[in-house]
Protein backbone atom coordinates (compact mmCIF):
# COMPACT_ATOMS: atom_id res chain seq x y z
CA UNK A 1 0.00 0.00 0.00
CA UNK A 2 2.37 2.13 0.57
CA UNK A 3 4.31 1.72 -2.83
CA UNK A 4 1.06 2.37 -3.99
CA UNK A 5 0.82 6.00 -2.57
CA UNK A 6 4.41 6.95 -3.73
CA UNK A 7 4.13 5.78 -7.02
CA UNK A 8 0.63 7.81 -6.96
CA UNK A 9 2.64 10.65 -5.88
CA UNK A 10 5.25 10.70 -8.17
CA UNK A 11 2.42 10.33 -11.14
CA UNK A 12 1.10 13.01 -9.65
CA UNK A 13 3.64 15.29 -9.30
CA UNK A 14 5.01 14.18 -13.18
CA UNK A 15 1.55 15.07 -14.19
CA UNK A 16 1.79 18.49 -12.35
CA UNK A 17 4.89 19.23 -14.24
CA UNK A 18 3.86 18.25 -17.21
CA UNK A 19 0.99 20.55 -17.57
CA UNK A 20 2.76 23.61 -15.81
CA UNK A 21 5.56 23.29 -18.74
CA UNK A 22 2.92 23.37 -20.77
CA UNK A 23 1.58 26.61 -19.96
CA UNK A 24 4.74 28.43 -19.11
CA UNK A 25 7.75 27.05 -22.05
CA UNK A 26 5.37 29.03 -24.72
CA UNK A 27 5.74 32.35 -22.16
CA UNK A 28 9.46 31.71 -21.13
CA UNK A 29 10.41 31.07 -24.84
CA UNK A 30 7.89 33.45 -26.43
CA UNK A 31 11.14 36.33 -27.64
CA UNK A 32 12.50 33.49 -28.68
CA UNK A 33 10.13 31.30 -31.18
CA UNK A 34 9.35 35.23 -32.54
CA UNK A 35 12.52 35.61 -33.94
CA UNK A 36 13.09 32.51 -35.31
CA UNK A 37 9.55 32.71 -37.28
CA UNK A 38 11.08 36.31 -38.32
CA UNK A 39 14.20 35.17 -39.38
CA UNK A 40 12.96 31.68 -41.22
CA UNK A 41 9.70 33.66 -42.92
CA UNK A 42 11.95 36.41 -44.24
CA UNK A 43 14.43 33.83 -45.41
CA UNK A 44 11.90 32.16 -47.21
CA UNK A 45 10.56 34.83 -49.40
CA UNK A 46 11.89 37.71 -51.49
CA UNK A 47 10.00 40.06 -48.56
CA UNK A 48 10.33 41.24 -45.73
CA UNK A 49 7.73 39.51 -43.34
CA UNK A 50 6.57 41.71 -39.88
CA UNK A 51 4.37 41.03 -37.48
CA UNK A 52 2.94 42.02 -34.02
CA UNK A 53 1.22 40.21 -31.07
CA UNK A 54 1.76 36.38 -30.90
CA UNK A 55 0.21 33.96 -28.97
CA UNK A 56 0.62 30.24 -29.07
CA UNK A 57 -1.24 28.23 -26.70
CA UNK A 58 -1.57 24.21 -26.28
CA UNK A 59 -3.90 24.44 -23.08
CA UNK A 60 -6.81 25.61 -25.20
CA UNK A 61 -6.98 23.53 -27.93
CA UNK A 62 -5.03 20.24 -26.59
CA UNK A 63 -4.18 18.22 -28.58
CA UNK A 64 -3.26 20.52 -30.92
CA UNK A 65 -1.15 23.41 -30.76
CA UNK A 66 -3.10 27.03 -31.22
CA UNK A 67 -1.08 29.53 -33.04
CA UNK A 68 -2.10 32.95 -33.45
CA UNK A 69 -0.54 36.01 -35.39
CA UNK A 70 -1.63 39.40 -35.54
CA UNK A 71 -0.51 42.57 -37.70
CA UNK A 72 1.27 40.65 -40.24
CA UNK A 73 2.73 42.41 -42.59
CA UNK A 74 4.94 41.50 -45.92
CA UNK A 75 6.79 44.17 -47.85
CA UNK A 76 8.00 43.43 -51.28
CA UNK A 77 12.24 43.82 -52.43
CA UNK A 78 13.74 44.49 -55.66
CA UNK A 79 12.34 45.64 -58.11
CA UNK A 80 9.00 46.02 -56.10
CA UNK A 81 10.78 47.99 -53.28
CA UNK A 82 8.46 48.97 -50.65
CA UNK A 83 5.29 48.06 -52.01
CA UNK A 84 3.03 46.04 -49.82
CA UNK A 85 2.50 42.57 -50.82
CA UNK A 86 0.35 41.57 -48.25
CA UNK A 87 -1.58 42.96 -44.60
CA UNK A 88 -3.45 40.23 -42.43
CA UNK A 89 -4.62 41.44 -39.04
CA UNK A 90 -4.92 37.86 -37.70
CA UNK A 91 -4.02 34.45 -38.75
CA UNK A 92 -4.87 31.73 -36.48
CA UNK A 93 -4.44 28.28 -37.43
CA UNK A 94 -4.00 25.04 -35.60
CA UNK A 95 -1.02 22.73 -35.33
CA UNK A 96 -1.72 18.53 -34.65
CA UNK A 97 0.41 17.86 -32.01
CA UNK A 98 1.98 14.57 -33.06
CA UNK A 99 2.74 15.87 -36.29
CA UNK A 100 4.83 18.41 -34.28
CA UNK A 101 6.62 16.19 -32.18
CA UNK A 102 7.28 14.46 -35.28
CA UNK A 103 8.91 17.16 -37.18
CA UNK A 104 6.17 17.21 -39.96
CA UNK A 105 3.48 20.35 -39.26
CA UNK A 106 -0.21 19.19 -40.04
CA UNK A 107 -2.28 22.30 -40.38
CA UNK A 108 -5.97 20.90 -39.88
CA UNK A 109 -7.42 24.53 -39.14
CA UNK A 110 -6.39 27.82 -41.16
CA UNK A 111 -8.23 31.13 -40.64
CA UNK A 112 -7.18 34.27 -41.95
CA UNK A 113 -8.99 37.86 -40.74
CA UNK A 114 -8.71 41.41 -42.72
CA UNK A 115 -6.71 40.58 -45.33
CA UNK A 116 -5.18 42.76 -47.54
CA UNK A 117 -3.28 41.19 -50.58
CA UNK A 118 -1.98 43.37 -53.46
CA UNK A 119 -0.68 41.28 -56.75
CA UNK A 120 1.89 43.27 -59.54
CA UNK A 121 3.27 42.71 -62.70
CA UNK A 122 5.34 44.21 -64.88
CA UNK A 123 5.96 45.08 -68.41
CA UNK A 124 8.61 43.02 -69.04
CA UNK A 125 6.61 39.88 -66.92
CA UNK A 126 7.92 40.03 -63.41
CA UNK A 127 5.95 39.43 -60.64
CA UNK A 128 5.37 40.12 -57.25
CA UNK A 129 6.68 37.46 -54.43
CA UNK A 130 3.28 35.18 -54.13
CA UNK A 131 4.45 32.70 -56.94
CA UNK A 132 7.57 32.35 -55.13
CA UNK A 133 5.78 32.03 -51.68
CA UNK A 134 3.84 29.43 -52.95
CA UNK A 135 6.72 27.58 -54.21
CA UNK A 136 8.67 27.65 -50.70
CA UNK A 137 5.77 26.70 -48.54
CA UNK A 138 4.93 23.75 -51.56
CA UNK A 139 8.52 22.41 -51.52
CA UNK A 140 9.40 22.63 -47.70
CA UNK A 141 9.12 18.89 -47.13
CA UNK A 142 8.78 19.29 -43.44
CA UNK A 143 4.72 21.04 -44.16
CA UNK A 144 2.08 19.30 -44.92
CA UNK A 145 -0.91 21.21 -46.21
CA UNK A 146 -4.03 19.34 -44.97
CA UNK A 147 -7.12 21.80 -44.13
CA UNK A 148 -10.29 20.02 -43.52
CA UNK A 149 -11.10 23.64 -42.15
CA UNK A 150 -10.20 27.04 -44.07
CA UNK A 151 -12.06 30.53 -43.45
CA UNK A 152 -11.12 33.85 -45.04
CA UNK A 153 -12.89 36.78 -43.37
CA UNK A 154 -13.04 40.53 -44.80
CA UNK A 155 -10.25 40.30 -47.68
CA UNK A 156 -9.32 42.82 -50.61
CA UNK A 157 -7.47 41.56 -53.20
CA UNK A 158 -5.64 44.01 -55.94
CA UNK A 159 -4.09 42.46 -59.28
CA UNK A 160 -1.74 45.43 -60.80
CA UNK A 161 -0.42 45.20 -64.11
Amino acid sequence: MKTVKKLLKIVGILVFLLILSLVTIPILFKDQIVEKVKEIANASVNAKVDFGDFDLSLIASFPSFTFEINDVSVINKAPFDGDTLAHIGNINLELDLGSVINGRYVVSSFNINDLTANAKVLKDGKANSFKKLREDLLSSSAFYISIPYLCLFNCFLCFFF
